[in-house]
Parts: C-alpha cells; sequence; structure tokens
C-alpha cells in the first residue's frame, strides 16, 4: 500500500511537470509562427502545404495562454508573477470575445489582421483571406476561463477549470479527426476560414496540460489515485483514444487507395476493435485477480496481525501491570514505615519512582485504549451532539470550575456515527481544551459546528497556551506532545485516539492556533443521509 502511495504520489508530480512541459510546447509553436510570418518560412506557418496557415493573433494567444498557465500554476511565483498570468488569461479572453463578437454582428474589428496585415490578405485558403477562424476564437475563450479558474474549486471539490479543459480537448480533437478523415465540417465552420491543423494540437496540448496541473483534484482525482479503477483508467485511456484513431486511419487510407472495399473494411475494423477490447478486458480481469488475491493474503496477515496484537495487549494488561504495581506498592511502604531513616533526597527520589509508576500505568492504559480503537466494531446510529457534549462537559468539568471557566455551548448538528467512541473525542478535545487554557485569567472553551457540503465540521476552542502551527503535523502522533509534562501533563496519546476514530468515521481532523493565543480543533463527519 505505501509502494502504490509512493507512485501516486510520483505520478502527480510528473503530472504537474508534464503540465508545464506540455505549455512549453505551446508556447514554442505560437513562437516559430510568429517567426514564419516575419520571415515568411511557410512550414512555420503551417506544417503540412497547402492547408491553412495559423493566424498570427492565434499564435500570440498561444504564447500568452501558456506563459499564463506557467505563472498562476507555478509553486516558486509570487502573488505578482500569479496576477501577471490572470492579467495575460484576461488578454487572451478579450482578444477572444472580440473575434467571436465580431463574427456575430458582421462586422470587422480588425484584431486578427493586425499583425502582418499585408502578408494575410495574400495567404488566401479556399477565396478566403486569413483570419482567426471561429471555432479557434470560441476556444481561446474556454482556454481564458479554464485559466483564470485554474486556482478554484467548488465546495463539492469540484474543479471548474477541468470540465472547461475537456471542452477544449473535444473541439481539438474534432479538428484533428476532421484532417485525419478529410471531413472539413469537423474543422471548419460554414464559409469561414477552418482551424489550422497545428491549432487543433496545440488546444489539446493545452487542455491535457490543465487536466495535468492539478491532477490530485477533481475528476482527475479519480484517474491519479491509488484505486484499482484509477489504475486501470490509466492503462485504458491511451488505448481507448489511440486504437480507434489509428485503425480508422489505416481503414480511410485502404479505401482511399482502393485496396478494400468500404463494407469489407468496416467489418474488418469492427472484428479488429472487438478481438482489441476483448483482449483488454482479459488483460485487465487478469490483472483485477492478481490484486484481489494480494489483497485476501494482506487480510489474511492483518487478521493475524491483530491477534498477537491482542495477545500483546493481554500481556501488557497482565503482565506488565503487576510489576508496576509491586514498584509502586513498596516503594510507598518503604517511605511510609521508613520516613525518619530518610533525608530529604531520599524521599524525594521515591516519591520521583512512585510519580512515574502511575505515568506507566497511564501510558500502558492509553496505549490500549488506542489500539482497541482499530479493532472495536463501529455501531452507526444517529447521534443528538447536543445532548452528548452537554454529558460530556458535565462529567469532565468540576462544578468549582465552571465558575471559573466561559463554556459557550453552540447548536450542534447531529451525525451518525458510534456515539460512545465519538463521545471519547469529546472527552479528549474538551479535556485538552480546560487544560490548556486553565492558566488564562478568564479561560474561554467554545464548542460548535458548521455544515459545509456534504460534512459538519465541528470544533472545540480555547484561548490557552495555543501551539507553533510549524509543528502541527506532529499532533496526532502517538507520544507526540508540543508542551513539557512540567507545563501541562498527558501521555500524548489522546489526539492520536481522535484521528483514529473520526479516520474510521470516513471524516478527518485538524488544528490551528497561535502560540499563547489558543488553539481550535476541528473534526468533520459525514452528513446525515436523512439531511442530504
Amino acid at each position: 500500500m505505501q509502494n502504490t502511495a509512493v507512485q501516486v504520489n510520483n505520478f502527480q508530480r510528473q503530472a504537474k511537470r508534464s503540465a508545464i512541459v506540455l505549455a512549453g510546447f505551446t508556447f514554442l509553436c505560437g513562437a516559430l509562427v510568429l517567426v514564419g510570418w516575419q520571415f515568411d518560412i511557410d512550414f512555420f506557418k503551417r506544417p503540412i502545404a497547402g492547408l491553412v496557415a495559423m493566424n498570427p493573433l492565434t499564435a500570440l494567444c498561444f504564447i500568452l495562454s501558456s506563459a499564463a498557465m506557467v505563472l498562476i500554476t507555478g509553486g516558486n511565483f509570487n502573488g505578482r508573477w500569479r496576477f501577471a498570468g490572470y492579467l495575460l488569461a484576461w488578454l487572451v479572453l478579450i482578444a477572444g470575445c472580440i473575434k467571436v463578437a465580431q463574427l456575430a454582428g458582421h462586422s470587422n474589428t480588425g484584431i486578427d489582421t493586425l499583425l502582418f496585415p499585408a502578408r494575410l490578405e495574400k495567404d488566401v485558403v479556399g477565396n478566403v483571406s486569413n483570419r482567426m477562424a471561429p471555432n479557434t476564437a470560441a476556444n481561446f475563450i474556454l482556454t481564458a476561463l479554464a485559466l483564470l479558474l485554474l486556482n478554484r474549486k467548488t465546495r463539492t471539490g469540484h474543479v471548474p477549470a477541468q470540465a472547461l479543459a475537456l471542452f477544449i480537448a473535444a473541439m481539438g480533437m474534432l479538428s484533428l479527426m476532421g484532417y485525419l478523415y478529410n471531413v472539413r465540417v469537423f474543422y471548419g465552420v460554414l464559409a469561414y476560414i477552418p482551424m489550422a491543423i497545428h491549432t487543433a494540437v496545440c488546444f489539446l496540448l493545452l487542455a491535457v496540460a490543465i487536466l495535468s496541473v492539478r491532477s490530485s483534484e477533481g475528476f482527475m482525482l479519480h484517474l491519479s489515485g491509488s484505486h484499482p479503477g484509477s489504475v486501470i483508467a490509466r492503462k485504458l485511456i491511451p488505448a481507448a483514444v489511440i486504437i480507434p484513431v489509428a485503425l480508422g486511419f489505416l481503414k480511410a487510407i485502404a479505401e482511399w487507395r482502393g485496396l478494400i472495399t468500404p463494407d469489407f473494411a468496416s467489418a474488418v475494423i469492427i472484428l479488429l476493435n472487438m478481438f482489441i477490447l476483448l483482449g483488454l478486458v482479459w488483460y485487465n480481469a487478469r490483472e483485477l485477480n492478481r490484486e484481489d488475491v494480494n489483497r485476501r493474503h494482506a487480510e489474511e496477515q492483518m487478521r493475524m496481525a491483530n491477534k498477537e496484537l491482542e495477545s500483546f495487549s493481554y500481556s501488557v494488561s497482565h503482565d506488565l501491570r503487576a510489576p508496576l504495581r509491586a514498584i509502586h506498592g513498596y516503594t510507598k511502604i518503604l517511605k511510609e514505615d521508613y520516613t525518619a531513616s530518610l533525608d530529604n533526597d531520599a524521599q524525594k527520589m521515591m516519591d520521583s519512582v512512585m510519580a512515574n509508576a502511575i505515568k506507566m500505568g497511564q501510558l500502558i492504559d492509553d496505549l490500549l485504549a488506542f489500539s482497541r480503537i482499530g479493532r472495536k466494531e463501529l455501531l452507526q446510529k444517529d447521534i443528538d451532539m447536543n445532548a452528548l457534549v452537554t454529558e460530556v462537559c458535565r462529567e469532565i468539568i468540576p462544578p468549582e470550575q465552571l465558575t471559573r471557566i466561559n463554556l459557550v455551548l453552540n447548536p450542534l448538528s447531529p451525525a451518525s456515527g458510534d456515539r460512545e467512541v465519538i463521545k471519547q473525542v469529546w472527552v479528549n478535545l474538551v479535556s485538552n481544551a480546560v487544560k490548556y487554557s486553565r492558566h488564562h485569567h478568564q479561560p474561554v472553551v467554545e464548542i460548535g459546528c458548521s455544515a459545509v457540503g456534504h460534512e459538519v465540521i465541528y470544533y472545540v476552542r480555547d484561548n490557552g497556551a495555543g501551539f507553533d502551527m510549524r509543528y502541527a503535523d506532529k499532533l496526532f502522533g502517538v507520544f507526540q506532545r508540543l508542551h513539557s509534562q512540567s507545563e501541562f501533563e498527558g501521555t500524548g496519546v489522546g489526539l492520536a485516539i481522535v484521528e483514529r476514530i473520526i479516520t474510521r468515521h470516513q471524516g478527518r481532523v485538524w488544528a490551528e492556533a497561535k502560540i499563547n493565543q489558543g488553539a481550535t480543533f476541528y473534526f468533520a463527519l459525514p452528513v446525515l443521509q436523512s439531511l442530504n
């Protein structure tokens, strides 16, 4: 599992690097086209003689779009560079909108003839001088919008830029298929000049770059994840694109040269597609079966490990407790019976021995509780969080402390889970809030929640000691403490128990804090199905 996670992380990092490379290719293509127009190099303007050349404005928009994507997504760029990237995207959007408005109003703004106007008038395809194609302008509008929304995400986790990228890719692929199979309606709109073939390629590159740069979010997560479906999808997508295109191209060549009749060619293509698809189905079935065998083997090993863990827990519970009780008991007897003959240093040492024996017992109890949480079967029921939190506060905060603590209990939404286990979460978090705010002259503990998307986020906030956010990743580890034992007692297992409980409920937990300004611990649980 760890190797798979590492592979997924590597894949996602490689996808982001590939996005930058694809944007670089698009930038280079636009630059070469402008060089071609400047120095009249026809190969740079049109890679295949006789086809339409890329308009200079189109080339400039590709340069701007590529640069915008790199500036917006570059991890080493500050806010000023990102602002420049958004500005470039706005320029592309304005250019595309002006061209579409020109076509809709049958006017001539001349925006796509500002560069090299004399040479554009001489470059005629189908009695039409070189201009930006309507489908090219529309695609630039989609590209600019995708770039402007590239770092945005909806509450449900969707990335709008990825949906726009699919439309960009579809229009680019449609134009390429039109050139490949000689279907002009695919790459041209009515009598207007058609989209150039390398324009279609650049749109495809940009679309793939936009999809790849955020492959760990949105629907792309289903392709870059570690689940078997994601792994299979990454293997099938190239085949799903390449095989039909290649077979269709071979069929078209054979028909154009008169080697086979259209009916026979169609039958051969159908049979080849069937054989190839059946082969892919068999291959993926074999891979899934192998994965299933490995999973069952891992589950059996886990069951055996759990049995060994239960045996270890039993040993810890009985074999370690007895020596600890003996140490604590005999030390207490020594202190009580021989106090007169012991000096102050000896008595302090015996107090230290007893205190450490008690602390060791607490550590054993917490470790046993931590291990039991992972094995306990959860009983999913609707939980009245208001009643549960009130019960917890009544149990763990003595009445004399309530007069000193400003306890704020906001209304809490219900949740689904194991009530007794979730109660342990509240006990740990509220206890921590009370403990770490006790040195404040006016301790405040606030409990509340908010509904965001498909989950309810609960929080426990205090105005106590807080902690340094640089070490926030250590909070939920076993025995990880950010304060010394002399400042605040504890074993460092409570928050690890909280994280394990919430994770088993398909939730998440995190914290925010500032030193000496308090801390807020959050945990999120799925919304009740009845409330969806």
